[in-house]
């Protein structure tokens, strides 16, 4: 009970070839599925022969209305020695109970699979994002009011070295009401200095098309409408 990350946010971590950084899955929805849920209760269940499920209710604290500032998810997984499958829907409603943002107060719905072979691990999955026709209101992340995103992706990781990993994926997305669409090539390398300490660093291209304007990486200065976007960061990780 109280703040915990988003249901979203987990299944994301999964399905991202690389860990929902800056540069990812995260990108094209413009960082929508990130974050905690305040006021939250939050339902995990033990497995079943590698079945589980979560269930989150995050309450708005509004009085007189239980849909203001509320959040509701649900998500299912599976997982083997190989193969990890993984489902997840989020409903976010605004201060007034609406589905009146696209990236904000709306409904997301993720699924996807990874598959584990020898070295390397395959990555495949789709998002849609959709708000109210009627009460969506155009935003610097929205300005077209577009009221679906839809964004697919495939990816994949390789463990070259016990202490290396190589990584890449291609993620596509596209918005309607002229909103346009992008592609997003992303390469990187983790690299394991000891269990608990990790370098790190990642490429990526955004390709965006008509009104699109999706930034290479998410939360950072979008480019122009149309224009194309890439960028380069490095780091250390290290686990506490």
């Amino acid at each position: 009970m109280g703040r915990a990350m988003s249901l979203t946010d987990e299944i994301g971590f999964y399905l991202d070839p690389f860990g929902e950084q800056a540069t990812g899955i995260a990108n094209l929805v413009n960082g929508r599925a990130w974050g905690a849920r305040s006021n939250a209760v939050t339902f995990n269940s033990a497995k079943f022969g590698g079945f589980s499920f979560r269930l989150q209710r995050g309450f708005g604290n509004v009085a007189g209305s239980f849909r203001a500032s509320s959040s509701t998810s649900a998500s299912v997984t599976y997982t083997s020695a190989s193969v990890g499958l993984y489902g997840v829907y989020e409903e976010i409603r605004d201060d007034n109970g609406r589905l009146s943002s696209l990236y904000g107060a709306s409904r997301e719905f993720m699924a996807g699979a990874t598959y584990a072979f020898n070295s390397a691990k395959f990555y495949a999955g789709y998002a849609q994002l959709y708000s109210s026709g009627k009460d969506t209101l155009p935003d610097s992340l929205n300005p077209v009011g577009a009221t679906r995103a839809n964004q697919e992706w495939v990816g994949l990781t390789y463990q070259l070295t016990p202490a290396l990993i190589l990584e890449s994926a291609v993620f596509h997305g596209n918005v309607n009401h002229g909103g346009g669409s992008a592609t997003l090539g992303v390469l990187g390398a983790n690299y394991s200095l000891s269990k608990r300490t990790m370098l790190y660093s990642t490429l990526g291209l955004m390709f965006n098309r008509g009104q699109a304007q999706f930034p290479v990486e998410t939360g950072n200065s979008a480019p122009l409408p149309g224009k194309n976007q890439q960028g380069v960061y490095a780091g250390v990780m290290h686990y506490f």
